[in-house]
């Protein structure tokens, strides 16, 4: 056995406290050399702050692997609440991540900078709980925009976790809609009707409009919607005439169809 392997972790704890100096730099040092020189200071601090000393010993002697530093990287950025890195960061990341795979980093990368497609594609690659995981963690740090997480197959996950966020303002249900129809999520509306009663008219509105461009809307999301508009007070004048009319012409057409 070498004879440094033999030192009783109490001296190796005694050596580093009275030469902290020396140790911070050996480890600037060891993970300068894996490691891009602007992404060390996340990884330095979560590693000197939350290692033993003679679990760091060892790890100043065997080196750092890359995927090791890449989970260091994203506990750091957990640590941090997920608060976007500055630009020269994350164009760093970016190349890092080109040479050593980290599914989480990579999502957290692409929803910092705003790829929506590419997010997108990351999420279909998930599982259930992955994509569950993932969204926890948006509503609570907002990473990305909330909406920006929604993709085919995974309406009712999402809706899970997003009416019970307390973000489902009374103007964004019209947004929420529309993001689910993009997505092919239409069932999913179902579960939206309680949420209508008290919207305001012109939120109303835009959603009697968009279900009546799409047929496919579920019964109990029309009717509601139905319902909610007869119960509004009935505009004055010329406009409540008009309004009215165009009102009936939409329920004749929806009946006929």
């Amino acid at each position: 056995m070498p004879l440094l392997d033999a030192v009783p972790p109490l001296i190796v704890s005694s050596v580093f406290h009275v030469h902290s100096q020396p140790v911070r730099a050996r480890l600037q040092e060891g993970l300068e050399q894996h490691f891009p020189p602007v992404l060390v200071p996340r990884v330095f601090d979560q590693i000197y702050s939350q290692t033993e000393p003679f679990q760091l010993f060892r790890q100043l002697r065997e080196g750092f692997g890359l995927s090791q530093l890449l989970e260091l990287l994203y506990e750091a950025h957990k640590t941090q609440e997920f608060r976007t890195p500055p630009s020269e960061e994350l164009q760093t990341l970016d190349m890092v991540l080109q040479q050593g795979e980290h599914s989480k980093l990579r999502l957290l990368s692409t929803g910092w900078g705003g790829k929506q497609k590419q997010l997108h594609q990351e999420l279909t690659r998930f599982s259930e709980e992955e994509y569950r995981r993932f969204v926890q963690t948006t509503l609570r740090f907002a990473i990305v925009e909330p909406l920006a997480c929604l993709i085919p197959g995974r309406g009712d996950i999402f809706l899970d976790l997003y009416l019970t966020s307390s973000l489902l303002k009374s103007q964004y249900l019209v947004t929420l809609v529309q993001a689910l129809l993009a997505v092919g999520e239409v069932s999913c509306l179902a579960r939206l009707v309680p949420y209508i009663p008290g919207q305001k008219a012109r939120h109303l509105r835009t959603l009697e409009k968009i279900i009546d461009k799409h047929l496919d809307v579920p019964e109990t999301f029309r009717h509601a919607v139905s319902d909610a508009l007869a119960a509004l007070p009935s505009p004055k004048g010329v406009k409540g005439f008009l309004y009215s009319l165009l009102s009936l012409r939409r329920r004749k057409a929806r009946e006929d169809t």
